[in-house]
């Protein structure tokens, strides 16, 4: 086979994964769930709930990261580079509203934020 003027691009698969980041990814994935659910145990025990209370509830944020990743993959790169912006804009909202903090009389610091307020162990 010769060359006529210079190089032949390759089409790329985009379809095809990674065969051996995949197996990567499972085996942590795997073991991180392993490790959840050995730690977990005797809290959920310890709340009257069932041992893999806190197991099904990763299990379900695992099926929506694999969900979403999914989507994002199907997305065509132009268009992600289109809304750069808008995902900076929204990631930053995010940390400003999410990051403020009180100071209490009891010398804790107590984290707001629109959903939740917690004591951090700093």
């Amino acid at each position: 086979m010769e060359m006529l003027s210079g190089f032949q691009i390759e089409k790329e698969n985009r379809k095809k994964i990674d065969p051996v980041l995949f197996y990567i990814m499972m085996l942590l994935l795997g073991t991180g769930l392993t490790f959840l659910f050995s730690s977990s145990y005797p809290n959920a025990l310890r709340l009257d709930k069932a041992p893999e209370y806190f197991l099904k509830r990763q299990l379900v944020m695992v099926g929506a990261g694999i969900i979403g990743a999914a989507v994002f993959a199907a997305v065509p790169i132009e268009k992600l580079k289109k809304s750069v912006p808008f995902f900076l804009i929204s990631f930053f909202y995010s940390i400003s509203c999410c990051s403020y903090s009180r100071q209490r009389n009891t010398g804790r610091k107590k984290m707001d934020s629109a959903c939740r307020a917690f004591f951090p162990a700093f």
